[in-house]
């Protein structure tokens, strides 16, 4: 009945999803071909981490309504957490094809093909998903992502800048734009985006971490080693961190604790042969040659 519809939605939207899931697994006990149950089994399944049983009841919500949009979408979702990206690329052009402007479907689409690296259709989805919603805020973030990798560095700093100026306190918008900013060289600006970015975000610890490396590049070596060890601090198994902060001790002249952390980096990850040749610096400085 709707009364049983309704009442499972309900269930669902209010988070309650014991409720809903038990409804959900009534009705379709009851009524096996009802789409409806399915779909929010399907979804509830998803929600609470039981992802195999998720992809069982989302294919079943499909099979029963090939024309749902956005059923065809859930189970594109389901197949990318599971990594199955190829078949989730077919579930989202297949939502689309049954309602062209579904922006949900053309944006995770998008993401689909960026994690395939088929990065020009890529561009081309994340393009039609802000036609669509031009105020969508990590469509133009991960547009510039995209623009990126394809190496157009000057119009992923428009995408980043745009994603900034509808969102302005996006984290992860402002440390894109400091890499950006970065690889073009222009080291004063990088630094700025990737301070805003930790301000924004103070566990960031990627932030930490390039804002230590654009300070290094801007000799400003107390900074740097700051912000390495923030970085450090935040996650103490970060190898790269631990020997970047060893050059920077390097170069400050404090060669003891330099070795110290170009060691912790190795024993973290003994195959990393930059840290070896890092270490190897340190330790011609110190005169210890055979070493």
């Amino acid at each position: 009945s709707e009364a049983d519809i309704n009442n499972m939605l309900r269930s669902y939207e209010d988070g309650r999803y014991e409720d809903a899931e038990r409804l959900a697994r009534s009705i379709t006990k009851r009524f096996p071909t009802h789409q409806a149950g399915w779909k929010i089994l399907g979804v509830v399944l998803g929600q609470t981490g039981r992802m195999l049983e998720a992809l069982v009841a989302q294919k079943k919500a499909v099979a029963l309504a090939q024309e749902d949009a956005e059923s065809q979408t859930n189970l594109g979702l389901m197949l990318q957490k599971l990594n199955r990206l190829e078949e989730a690329e077919a579930s989202y052009r297949q939502a689309i094809i049954c309602k062209p402007d579904y922006i949900d479907a053309h944006y995770n689409l998008a993401i689909t093909l960026q994690g395939l690296g088929k990065l020009e259709e890529s561009e081309v989805s994340y393009t039609r998903t802000i036609k669509l919603k031009p105020d969508f805020a990590e469509a133009h973030n991960n547009l510039g992502s995209a623009q990126y990798e394809l190496g157009r560095l000057e119009e992923g700093e428009v995408s980043y800048r745009k994603a900034i100026e509808l969102k302005p306190d996006y984290a992860l918008a402002r440390y894109n734009l400091g890499n950006t900013l970065s690889e073009l060289g222009r080291l004063e600006e990088a630094q700025r985006n990737y301070r805003e970015a930790v301000a924004l975000k103070p566990d960031y610890v990627e932030a930490h971490y390039n804002l230590g490396n654009c300070l290094k590049q801007l000799g400003q070596l107390k900074g740097s080693e700051a912000s390495y060890r923030r970085a450090i601090l935040l996650r103490p198994d970060f190898p790269e961190a631990l020997s970047n902060l060893g050059n920077t001790l390097q170069e400050l002249g404090r060669l003891v604790e330099a070795e110290i952390s170009h060691r912790k980096a190795l024993e973290l990850t003994p195959e990393f042969s930059e840290g070896y040749n890092n270490l190897g610096s340190t330790l011609k400085e110190l005169g210890r040659l055979e070493e």
